[in-house]
């Protein structure tokens, strides 16, 4: 967490919450988030969410997911899930905040900017080495490259050992592959799914440990 101690005025800067958003690299080639507070809602703000892309180099990010929440006094955060490089796939952030009114309905601010950092080649990892000292939770990444033709790769997190199922559906939800089906411990894991022998179209794929379990979509394009 940045200690901002009294938070600074932003009223004098022009779009300040739109360049309120920059990636440094965490000193382990992971990507850092630092953000300034709101110019004009901070004191009101619930939280702040973090929304991410999977994206070709050079191309435009495509749909944003929410990558985490954190509290309205936190102004930064890491994404061990990747690492920096030169890969031909990116990853793209923006930072909204999150307030209610009166009645108690939930708003969300307008978008910081977006930054964009390049990853790193996909490698296997030793899971007594990437895991060790972080705390987990669960998650399911999209799978990049996405659209697909035909292999792509899927991450995703656990936060405790327990029996992890990862499998693909078509849109009628009929079982189309199985690529993970047993006890995985906790931490990050990336599978890779080949898709040579099935048609184009689009497809689902669902994570389920213990009571968690989501679903993203796929597209195959041949």
């Amino acid at each position: 967490m940045l200690n901002y101690g009294t938070l600074p005025s932003s009223y004098g800067f022009e779009d300040f919450w739109e360049n309120a958003l920059v990636a440094t690299n965490d000193g382990n080639d992971h990507p850092r988030l630092v953000w300034g507070p709101h110019p004009t809602l901070q004191s009101s703000l619930n939280n702040y969410k973090i929304y991410y892309s999977y994206h070709l180099t050079g191309q435009p990010p495509g749909t944003f997911y929410v990558l985490e929440t954190v509290n309205s006094d936190v102004f930064e955060y890491t994404d061990l899930t990747v690492e920096i490089g030169n890969d031909y796939r990116s990853k793209s952030y923006y930072v909204t905040g999150v307030y209610d009114d009166i009645w108690e309905t939930v708003y969300e601010t307008s978008p910081t900017n977006t930054v964009t950092v390049a990853l790193s080649v996909p490698h296997k990892r030793s899971d007594s080495n990437y895991n060790s000292g972080y705390n987990f939770v669960y998650s399911l990444e999209q799978n990049y490259p996405n659209p697909l033709n035909p292999t792509t790769t899927i991450i995703y997190s656990i936060k405790r050992e327990e029996f992890v199922s990862l499998k693909v559906f078509d849109i009628l939800g009929n079982d189309i592959a199985t690529l993970v089906n047993e006890i995985k411990p906790a931490g990050n894991h990336e599978v890779e799914f080949i898709a040579k022998d099935i048609p184009s179209g689009i497809y689902l794929y669902t994570l389920s440990a213990g009571n968690f379990t989501s679903t993203k979509k796929l597209i195959l394009m041949k």
